[in-house]
């Protein structure tokens, strides 16, 4: 009964506000939710058999491998996506992100993995926002690898201001430090295999001192993902 009453609430709220696309606003067809098939269509999609993330982070990282679905462009529709995945409460957008980069990057690239491990947001930042993008991609990429997030695992100790207009040097430093893994968690990861996943990577620099912290308290193999990637 249940079921029958969202159905028919979901086709009286589409009937009033038809959904359109987040990047053109034409109204959506084929059972897309965010973006028209030429706004899908027209977002680059990144060849992760050629390893061009890893390749882009410091040489010393222990990092196995970097996955992401799309190249991060400004003024585009991958922008528009991600910026109403992080700011605009749409927070699905996540979760069926997620679902897309495990199905079509990590099922296919026989990852083994223990948990999944979402990049923190610092506290006030999560208050303010009223949550954490990265726990609802997450939320998707567990639906299809059947494996456990532990959204609590890292904490972001300090307040770090906005990496987008920051040098590479400069995210570096603005992220030295900056996390730390909760003891409750402490024996719970020890020699398991992570995924960490942020929602975009861009110099690496956030991902890269996570995973030195997990690192250091003696996980097994690293890798990391992310929906898109900015070069």
């Amino acid at each position: 009964m249940e079921n029958i009453l969202n159905t028919f609430y979901n086709e009286v709220l589409n009937f009033i506000l038809p959904p359109v696309c987040l990047s053109c606003e034409s109204l959506l067809s084929n059972g897309n939710k965010y973006l028209c098939d030429n706004c899908s269509s027209s977002i680059v999609k990144i060849n992760n058999d050629a390893d061009v993330i890893l390749s882009a982070l410091n040489s010393d990282s222990p990092i196995s491998k970097v996955y992401s679905l799309y190249l991060f462009q400004e003024t585009t529709p991958i922008q528009t996506l991600m910026h109403a995945l992080k700011y605009g409460q749409m927070r699905r957008i996540g979760v069926q992100y997620g679902s897309l980069l495990a199905n079509e990057v990590l099922m296919k690239s026989s990852l083994s993995v223990d948990y999944i491990i979402p990049v923190p947001l610092h506290i006030s930042k999560k208050r303010e926002r009223g949550y954490n993008q990265s726990d609802f991609i997450c939320e998707g990429i567990s639906r299809i690898l059947q494996t456990r997030v532990l959204k609590k695992c890292l904490k972001r100790k300090r307040f770090t201001q906005t990496q987008t207009k920051l040098t590479r040097e400069e995210r570096m430093k603005n992220v030295s430090g900056a996390f730390e893994l909760r003891n409750k968690f402490r024996d719970l990861i020890k020699s398991k295999n992570i995924l960490i996943v942020d929602d975009v990577i861009t110099t690496g620099s956030t991902i890269l001192e996570c995973s030195k912290v997990l690192k250091d308290a003696g996980c097994g193999e690293i890798n990391a993902c992310s929906i898109a990637f900015a070069e």
